[in-house]
């Protein structure tokens, strides 16, 4: 009875905020056995409230939600969860309510959830430079728990579909998106992939997961929704496999399944570290994407539509706070005090010796409350004021403050334990045994300890084998498929296929070594074709002839085993055409031309975000990476890339064409490069010695001891022909004959040299000939001026569905 309230108590507590009329009289309890079965339960439709999105729920339902916890058999019996029937139908929330007080917590859960990110990265970063030092004995009960857990979880999701249906945003053209999902189950397994119970003793954990017939869907223009059984049409929409289609859908990814299998080693250092910790294969098998036209300007619209609604939520605190009945003045000042809060005064505050002096006071105020806080000294009211000082400090000091105050109590702690001798006597017996957690690792932060790693060059600490693999992560996709649909012309009812790329037999494999944190990426493409409307315009050249060789592939390694090389990069491609046609490009113009004009600030300002964020980081690591490297091997061999031009931006086999030869771009650099270089040089002259000047030794030397390495890069056969027919493309006319660029690059290893330079860089280009006539040069000059560029049929226009949605949501402020 006691536990059956428990549950009771455990299951209001945390879905009694989610589900309607929760009735724990008719639950189904079963504690003996450990099963706890609810049914037919409905969601509040204010359920997302709580979370701030701009979203209600008009329907939800769950048809079973069940646990089983073995309480007798705990250690042996697995923890299942089973949800099966989880239904949704949402719709835009246009109401725009301000709540100063959920605002004011909603920016400081924001706040510190950024602090603790932060927080728990450094932490995870210190304990995996001390775990690769520090051996341990034993686990701890946490560790354990988690272990158990991961044993014994399995969990079964089944009928999922959550619609969106949208009447807001095009009242006259309403769309309906959503997910459907036949089923997801994550269990455990034998090394066979058989669902099976664990032994508890297994040095290897098998788990199997699966996602069947995962679907994204799209509906454009619905005239009407059945409104007597909607759970029954939701339901009646899921697939239960692929090869069926559901008519009335249009699928932006079709229903795929994706299998991933997990093996996880318990213990890899009692097993020799012949297996890894976390070893996944992820099967993606066929990914269908499909876009029309409708969809994309829908997409579009509901972006535009979200930006408005959280622009007007975020300043209607100005437009309530102005008591006036006028509605041009009050507007007048609404834009005034927006302008002056948000933009004027943070900006004359910055500079202000007041605001500066507060906020000093506020930093070493939090740092004695944090500091007592840690200690368990803080009282109450002193924690009050504490979580008040949050919300007035940004990101930056609360991050710096919280890191002195850590310091500060690991350098206490040590300094109490050394004031009493028989702790002193203690910690001299313990440095004779095998412990080697010392005082001095808790109190240095990472930074210091990688820099007194590197000043004793004692890179050897790690407890792994260099050549161990604790992550292996595989991914195999046997075929993407991305297909565009429009109408061809403005009358045509049916869609037409403009465009369509496919990509087959993708693999993706990543290692990760963490003795000397290094890792492995290799990336194989097996084809990349892109189809027009009737024509190959993207296809690999020597496939039908080469069918084993693959299209793309790269490997980047860092830190190799047994090299002393920094980087490892092999990548090899095979050659490709690309054609150009007007028609297909004037196609997909027309298909994502806008049609009218959106700001879209949310989404551009979210993409430069990114972008700028993605920019920052690229150029700190490539500058640091470029001036600290001392050795790599590179090998890239690209193959030729053929560009066509036919005439008139259309190609067939009769018509005549431009075709520019990129050339074969190779690099080879790195230390052991030159060293298979002068090894073939040596072989080749060892039979003629004697003969070999005393000079080329020297030159060879010299070349080795150099405190440069080399990087040789090289685009050879650069061409451009002239070709009369297509099918006769041996009778071309060279325009300018093949020619070749070479480049050396030195890179000094000796960074902070102030002498030597740190990159020097020789470049040739042999000669150019150009062989043209007049009449060529008349054809040449009559083909370009017959290629039309891309263009589009229709004219921006200004979005009056979405200006007219605004409209009303302003008016909705008054």
């Amino acid at each position: 009875m006691i536990f059956k309230r428990i549950i009771i108590y455990l299951i209001d507590k945390y879905l009694g905020n989610y589900i309607q009329n929760l009735d724990t009289q008719n639950l189904k309890f079963d504690l003996w056995h450990g099963n706890v079965t609810l049914e037919n339960l409905n969601i509040k439709q204010d359920a997302l409230a709580n979370f701030n999105i701009p979203v209600s729920i008009i329907t939800g339902y769950i048809q079973k939600l069940s646990f089983h916890i073995s309480w007798k058999h705990l250690y042996h019996h697995p923890i299942n969860i089973i949800i099966d029937g989880f239904y949704i139908i949402a719709e835009p929330n246009t109401e725009i309510k301000h709540n100063a007080e959920q605002e004011e917590k909603k920016q400081y859960k924001a706040k510190m959830k950024e602090v603790h990110k932060i927080e728990e990265f450094r932490k995870e970063q210190e304990e995996f430079v001390r775990s690769k030092r520090s051996p341990r004995q034993s686990d701890t009960f946490l560790e354990r728990l988690q272990l158990h857990i991961i044993r014994h979880f399995e969990f079964s999701i089944s009928n999922i579909h959550i619609s969106f249906e949208d009447k807001i945003t095009k009242p006259n053209r309403p769309f309906i998106f959503g997910i459907t999902l036949n089923y997801i189950k994550f269990q455990t397994t034998n090394n066979e992939w058989e669902h099976m119970k664990l032994i508890e003793d297994s040095p290897v954990i098998y788990k199997f997961g699966e996602l069947n017939t995962f679907s994204i869907y799209w509906n454009c223009d619905v005239k009407s929704q059945s409104k007597e059984n909607p759970i029954e049409d939701l339901h009646a929409k899921i697939m239960k496999n692929n090869e069926t289609s559901m008519e009335n859908m249009s699928y932006i990814l079709r229903p795929s399944d994706i299998k991933a299998k997990l093996k996880i080693a318990t213990l890899p250092n009692q097993q020799e570290y012949v297996r890894p910790i976390l070893d996944v294969k992820i099967d993606f098998k066929q990914i269908h994407l499909n876009i029309t036209h409708d969809q994309y300007s829908d997409l579009l619209d509901l972006l535009e539509l979200r930006d408005n609604i959280k622009l007007q939520s975020q300043y209607r605190k100005y437009y309530e706070s102005i008591e006036t009945t006028k509605p041009s003045l009050r507007r007048w000042k609404f834009a005034y005090a927006v302008v002056v809060n948000e933009v004027v005064r943070p900006r004359l505050g910055y500079y202000q010796w007041e605001n500066i002096r507060e906020n000093l006071d506020r930093c070493r105020e939090y740092h004695a409350l944090y500091f007592k806080e840690r200690n368990e000294q803080a009282t109450r009211i002193e924690k009050q004021r504490a979580r008040k000082l949050e919300k007035q400090i940004d990101v930056l000091n609360l991050v710096f403050i919280r890191r002195n105050v850590e310091l500060d109590i690991k350098k206490n702690k040590v300094e109490k334990k050394q004031k009493y001798w028989w702790d002193r006597l203690f910690h001299s017996w313990s440095d004779n045994s095998n412990n080697n957690n010392t005082d001095l690792d808790n109190v240095m932060t990472l930074d210091e300890e990688i820099n007194l790693n590197n000043a004793t060059d004692d890179h050897n600490l790690s407890i792994y084998p260099e050549e161990y693999v604790d992550i292996d992560l595989s991914m195999e996709l046997n075929l993407l498929e991305i297909n565009v649909w429009s109408n061809v012309n403005d009358n045509d009812s049916q869609l037409t296929m403009i465009a369509q790329l496919v990509i087959s037999n993708t693999n993706l494999n990543y290692q990760r070594r963490p003795a000397t944190s290094a890792f492995l990426v290799i990336i194989d493409m097996d084809s990349l074709e892109m189809y027009g409307e009737d024509k190959n315009l993207i296809q690999c050249i020597n496939k039908v002839e080469c069918p084993s060789q693959k299209l793309f592939h790269i490997e980047f390694e860092t830190y190799p085993s047994n090299t002393n090389i920094d980087y490892r990069i092999n990548a090899i491609s095979k050659s490709f055409e690309i054609i150009y046609d007007i028609i297909t490009l004037n196609r997909l113009i027309d298909c994502f031309h806008p049609g009218v004009h959106r700001h879209l600030r949310g989404v551009r300002k979210k993409a430069y975000t990114i972008y700028t964020d993605i920019r920052h980081r690229l150029k700190f690591l490539l500058n640091y990476n470029f001036r600290n490297i001392k050795d790599l091997d590179v090998n890239i061999d690209f193959q030729s890339a053929y560009f066509i031009l036919p005439d008139n931006g259309v190609y067939h086999n009769e018509c005549s064409s431009i075709c520019l030869d990129f050339g074969n771009f190779t690099v080879q650099g790195g230390s052991i490069q030159v060293d298979k270089i002068d090894e073939d040089i040596f072989e080749d002259a060892q039979s003629t010695i004697d003969e070999i000047d005393e000079d080329i030794f020297e030159d060879a030397q010299s070349t080795i001891d150099s405190p440069y390495f080399p990087i040789k890069a090289r685009v050879e056969n650069i061409q451009l022909h002239y070709i009369k027919s297509n099918n006769d493309r041996e009778s071309s006319m060279h325009l300018i004959k093949p020619f070749t660029i070479d480049l050396d690059v030195l890179k000094c290893i000796y960074v902070n040299d102030a002498i030597l330079p740190l990159w020097k860089i020789d470049g040739q280009i042999s000669a150019i000939n150009l062989q043209l006539s007049d009449l060529f040069f008349v054809r040449i000059i009559n083909q370009i001026r017959s290629i039309s560029f891309p263009e589009t049929r229709h004219s921006l226009k200004k979005d009056e569905t979405i200006k007219e949605v605004s409209h009303n949501l302003f008016l909705n402020l008054t």
